[in-house]
């Protein structure tokens, strides 16, 4: 690997960063209704099972996205590794 395919490998792996955050930001305002409601006294039984299951599956997912951003920063670590050996 040369000096610019790791610098364009850098810039994929933050733009996957970039949007991973992005997407967990969304899951989180997603969630932080879902507990809204769920939470609402004016919410029927089932509108908050409904949204008890809701954060359920937002938890989940946001486990994932994680695990995800884990593995991308690891690989970012790896490429500016592999950056200053190059340079």
């Amino acid at each position: 690997m040369n000096h610019k395919q790791a610098t364009s490998e850098l810039e994929k792996n933050a733009r996957r960063i970039e949007s991973t955050i992005n997407e967990l930001n969304f899951l989180l305002s997603h969630r932080a209704e879902s507990y809204y409601f769920a939470n609402h006294p004016n919410s029927t039984p089932d509108m908050k099972a409904d949204h008890a299951e809701s954060i359920e599956w937002h938890d989940e997912r946001a486990a994932d996205i994680l695990k995800n951003w884990g593995q991308l920063h690891e690989e970012k670590i790896a490429l500016e590794e592999k950056l200053e050996e190059i340079s």
